[in-house]
């Protein structure tokens, strides 16, 4: 279980990584106003910033479990478990939905 626990774990970094550095790269090359800039960073696509944030905060959220285990406060899944349930489940399911929604939009640019 602790194996499919880490791949999940990992799985959810790596593509919250990716999103926060495509935004990250796509931002430093544009210009103009923020809002202008995040937008040029996902392709002039309001729908595929959303999905971004939300692939972003669902690979943060679904490790603060594990970030409170580092660094000794194990309260911290306890909470987030009776808040949500299981973390790691409700991170998956967003970023599910969020490269299926990148996906769409992406085909129909």
């Amino acid at each position: 279980m602790f194996i499919v626990r880490l791949i999940a774990s990992l799985f959810l970094l790596a593509v919250a990584g990716y999103f926060l550095w495509n935004v990250w790269r796509g931002y430093a090359k544009a210009e103009g106003s923020v809002w202008q800039r995040l937008l040029a960073a996902n392709k002039q696509s309001a729908t595929i910033l959303v999905s971004a944030f939300a692939s972003i905060l669902a690979g943060i959220a679904s490790n603060l479990d594990w970030v409170g285990d580092l660094i000794g406060q194990p309260q911290v899944g306890d909470y987030l478990q009776t808040l949500v349930g299981n973390p790691k489940t409700v991170g998956v399911l967003l970023v599910g939905l969020s490269l299926l929604t990148v996906f769409a939009r992406n085909r129909t640019l």
